[in-house]
């Protein structure tokens, strides 16, 4: 069974969306330190702002087991236009599965419909798993990584028909 994307309802779910987000920090840099639910939450209201379609829940036989957070039409330095993906979250228990690559292929074939040129994502140097996953697909570091901010990875699509 496929994965489903339901867009997020702050007024419904902003607990689940702070525990996602703060557990993502936790497998990221390894504690809780540094998470500052004040300006996740100013983020989350930026996203819904911006970027509403890029703001979604991952629904998994009947059960809400992630979130993905991206935008589509950013310019790159270089004059593209790219996809920025700001979280990939899926639950512990749902990692492994090859549900990942599920929400993974299903977020750039959606970037991709938005007619950009690529994708972008920063992950946490230290996050190994992250980072097999990333390289395993075909995204490729792109500069040095930045104390808070981690490395930035790309991706290029092929085609942008």
């Amino acid at each position: 069974m496929d994965i489903e994307f339901i867009p997020v309802d702050l007024s419904q779910s902003l607990t689940l969306c702070m525990q996602f987000r703060k557990d993502a920090w936790v497998a990221s840099f390894g504690t809780e330190q540094g998470f500052s639910e004040q300006e996740t939450l100013n983020w989350f209201h930026r996203l819904i702002s911006n970027h509403p379609a890029g703001f979604l829940h991952i629904r998994w036989q009947g059960q809400i087991i992630g979130q993905v957070e991206f935008q589509s039409g950013v310019e790159t330095s270089d004059g593209l236009r790219a996809g920025y993906i700001n979280l990939f979250y899926l639950l512990p228990e749902f990692r492994g599965t090859g549900l990942g690559q599920q929400l993974h292929d299903k977020v750039l074939k959606q970037i991709q419909a938005d007619r950009c040129d690529g994708a972008m994502l920063r992950y946490i140097p230290g996050n190994l798993r992250a980072e097999r996953f990333y390289l395993k697909n075909g995204w490729y570091p792109v500069g040095e990584p930045e104390a808070k901010r981690g490395q930035l990875m790309r991706l290029d699509f092929e085609s942008n028909q």
